[in-house]
Formats: C-alpha cells, structure tokens, sequence
C-alpha cells in the first residue's frame, strides 16, 4: 500500500487510492464492492448491474496454444539469459576474496557473508 500511495501522491492523486477488501482479504479480484468503488472512482453514478448472459469467446476459431508457447518460450530465453549471467554476478560477488589462507578468507568475505 505504501508503494501506490507514493506513485499516487506523485500523481497528485492521493485522495483518490482506495483499498477494498473482498472475504476479509481471501476472495477474488473484480468483487462486486472492488469494482462499485473503481466506478464511482472514474465517476459513474449508477449502480453496478449484473449481466445475464455468460460471457463467451467472439473470436470463434481462436487457438491459445501458438501465444502460450511463444509465452513459455520467453520464459525459458529470459531464465537462460539470467542463468549465463549468473556465473559473472557470483565472480564479481567473490571478487576481493582472498583464498590464501583460512584467516584471509574469513577477513576478506566478512561483507558476502553478512549479505547471505
């Protein structure tokens, strides 16, 4: 909350952020209470209605699976990415240890191993 409140403020905004809680935290995103408060929000005065028919796909012969597998195949390049830059992260992490001797490791690596 702390965070939106500031991209808020920056906004001159800050009267505007909200928190609505739906089931004491457990429920679902897009409750009815959620969804009242960000209307009124934009400025719409009537009250929210329920639509009776159950929303349905218009697209017809749409096929997720060409978009899920371009999704996953980012994933993987993106954690592959990180996977080869790891091994020149951990070098500069161990950079100023000295392994000449046990008292120069435990000299030398006091700031590593305080950060983990």
């Amino acid at each position: 909350m702390e965070r939106a409140r500031q991209v808020f403020s920056n906004l001159n905004a800050a009267g505007q952020l909200q928190l609505v809680v739906s089931t004491e935290g457990q429920g679902l995103p897009g409750s009815e209470k959620a969804l009242t408060a960000f209307l009124r929000s934009l400025g719409v005065k009537r009250p929210l209605q329920r639509s009776e028919e159950q929303l349905r796909d218009l697209r017809g012969t749409y096929d997720p699976r060409p978009r899920l597998r371009r999704q996953f195949q980012q994933m993987v390049a993106s954690t592959q990415c990180l996977i080869r830059l790891s091994l020149r992260r951990r070098a500069d992490f161990w950079a100023g240890a000295d392994t000449s001797s046990i008292e120069r490791w435990k000299e030398t690596t006091k700031r590593q191993r305080e950060y983990i």
